[in-house]
Parts: C-alpha cells; sequence; structure tokens
C-alpha cells in the first residue's frame, strides 16, 4: 500500500521510505560519514604523529630486532672487546708458532689430513710456551704470517728481528696448494694430490707380492759388489735434501746449547744450595758451643818426661845370670 503526502510548490517529492524488513543502506552511511569527518591532517604531520610498527619476530635477514635492536649496549661492548683481545697474537706467540711448524714439517709428508696437523701445532704450542690456540687460529695466523713473508721476499726486505727470520724461514720451506693448504716446498703434484685407493688396487697389490715369492730365473752373478752399491748416484746432488739437513743440524746445535745452558744453570745452584749448607753448618756448631753444658773439659797434660840422665842404665851385663 502506497501512502502519498501533499508537497509544497517548487520542491521535489520526498524518497519513498524503505521497507521495514530491509536495513540502512551503505550507501546513506558513507555519506553521513564523510559528511561528519573531522578535517584531514597534513601528511608530515601524520607521519610523525604515526606509532612506529614494533616487529615482534626475526626479520628479513633471519636476525630478531625490535626498535632497539640496533642500539650497542656495554654488555655487547664489553664481549666483543674481550674477545678481540683474546685473538690478539703477540710478536713471541709468533715466533713460538712458527718454531714449532718449522720443527714440524716432516709430518706433512706423514699424514693426508691437514686437521691433524694443525692439531699437533696447538696442542705442542699449548704445552711447550703455554699459549691457548686453537686448531683454526693457528692456521689463520699463519696464512697472514706467510703473506705477510712472501711480501717481504717479494720486497727484498731484509729480515731483522727473529721473526722476520722465521717469516723468510717459512716461505722458503712451505708453499701453499690450490686448496690452500701447507705444503712443503720439494713436494711433486703427487703430493698434492692425495686419491684413496680402491679395492681393486689393493688385490693388485696382493697378487704382485705372491708373484714376487716365487722363485725367479734370475742371474744374480750379474749384481754388482756392496761397495758400488753404496756410491753416490751421478749427477747434481739435489740442494733441498742438503739445506734440510743444514736446518736439523742447526736445530739440534740449538737444542744443545739450550741443554748447555740448562746444565750451567743447575750447577750455579748447586753452588749456592753448598754455600747455604755450610752457612747453616756453622750456625749449628756456634749454636752447639754457645751451651756451656755442651761445652767438653779440656783433656789433662801429659805426664813430665824423664831425663836421660836418671833412667837406670841398662846393660847386657846386668842380665847375665850369676854363675
Amino acid at each position: 500500500m502506497n501512502m502519498s503526502f501533499p508537497t509544497l510548490a517548487g520542491s521535489s517529492a520526498p524518497d519513498a521510505m524503505p521497507p521495514p524488513d530491509a536495513g540502512l543502506s551503505f550507501g546513506f552511511m558513507d555519506a553521513y560519514t564523510k559528511s561528519t569527518a573531522l578535517p584531514s591532517m597534513p601528511p608530515a604531520v601524520a607521519a610523525e604523529a604515526a606509532p612506529a610498527p614494533a616487529s615482534m619476530g626475526p626479520s628479513s635477514t633471519g636476525s630478531a630486532s625490535n626498535s632497539a635492536g640496533n642500539t650497542p649496549t656495554p654488555d655487547s661492548h664489553r664481549s666483543s672487546s674481550k674477545k678481540a683481545s683474546r685473538l690478539t697474537w703477540k710478536g713471541e706467540e709468533d715466533v713460538a708458532m712458527l718454531t714449532i711448524v718449522l720443527g714440524q714439517r716432516l709430518r706433512l709428508r706423514e699424514t693426508t689430513q691437514y686437521r691433524k696437523f694443525w692439531d699437533k701445532i696447538s696442542e705442542l704450542l699449548l704445552h711447550q710456551y703455554g699459549i691457548l690456540r686453537n686448531t683454526r687460529q693457528c692456521r689463520d695466523r699463519f696464512n697472514l704470517l706467510y703473506a705477510k713473508g712472501a711480501r717481504n721476499v717479494t720486497n727484498n726486505v731484509t729480515p731483522c728481528s727473529e721473526r722476520d727470520k722465521l717469516l723468510h724461514n717459512i716461505v722458503t720451506t712451505f708453499k701453499l696448494s690450490q686448496k690452500g693448504h701447507i705444503v712443503l716446498q720439494d713436494a711433486t703434484n703427487s703430493d698434492l694430490q692425495f686419491e684413496p685407493l680402491s679395492h681393486q688396487s689393493l688385490r693388485q697389490d696382493a697378487a704382485s707380492d705372491q708373484l714376487s715369492e716365487a722363485p725367479s730365473d734370475y742371474d744374480y752373478s750379474n749384481i754388482p759388489p756392496n761397495n758400488s752399491i753404496l756410491r753416490p748416484p751421478s749427477g747434481p746432488v739435489p740442494a733441498i735434501e742438503w739445506k734440510n739437513m743444514s736446518e736439523m743440524v742447526n736445530t739440534l746445535m740449538n737444542c744443545t746449547n739450550g741443554l748447555a745452558m740448562e746444565i750451567q744453570s743447575l750447577g750455579e745452584r748447586f753452588s749456592q744450595l753448598t754455600e747455604q749448607m755450610n752457612y747453616l753448618q756453622k750456625r749449628m756448631d756456634y749454636t752447639f758451643m754457645a751451651n756451656p753444658s755442651n761445652v767438653r773439659p779440656p783433656p789433662p797434660p801429659p805426664p813430665p818426661a824423664i831425663p836421660q840422665d836418671q833412667c837406670y842404665p841398662y846393660t847386657y851385663q846386668s842380665l847375665d845370670r850369676p854363675k
């Protein structure tokens, strides 16, 4: 049922009322909100007034962060300073590590695992010098020192200190492989490529050993005498072997000199202990003699001697029996 109302002249008719079962129109509410909304703030003021979002989880880089996450704290600064001081190497520590590495260089020919080599260096550094460094620290420090020694050799820098001499020695003794491992200078390409033996190669070696045990028809009469076997081979002698031998001799001489100095210091210590014992003995004698009860009376004087003229004359006739 439609109801109509009278309208004034010049005015439009009002809109029809919505049915009771229909809700309010969303368009009507939007228009009402826009008409009653407060004036908007400028963009700059709105940006300053908006609160900064606080992230409660890990950021895109994978680390947990908040509004004050990048601010350094005293605890973090203290821990970082301790870590830096812990990783600082002194000059005497470098000398000790380089000396141990040069002394253990022959282990590189016996082992194919470089980690075991640096484990041994770390162990000797702790036992001999009391310096606590792990395997990675020793290896990284050696690589840095090796690079510095290589620059000194390239620039013809004359070694002045003991550390510079050791740097020159490690550059002339070692080299770095393609994988960055430390190897000896005289190592061939086969020494740099360590391949595990397969089962087939092991079986071939066992078969060759069994064949070698069988009797052969070789004529042993053509073997030269022993004196010719012991002769040195012809051709130039490799200088690297003599260099290694000279270094070993120098190391033994240094050890001998160190033992001689220790023996001398032990002799001086023994002399000091002897002097202290003599002093204590004198003090004990003086204390003993100062007590009157410990003083013995002087011995009696010897009897007087009888003059020679008062002695009874002794003759052979006085001993004769009377006839």
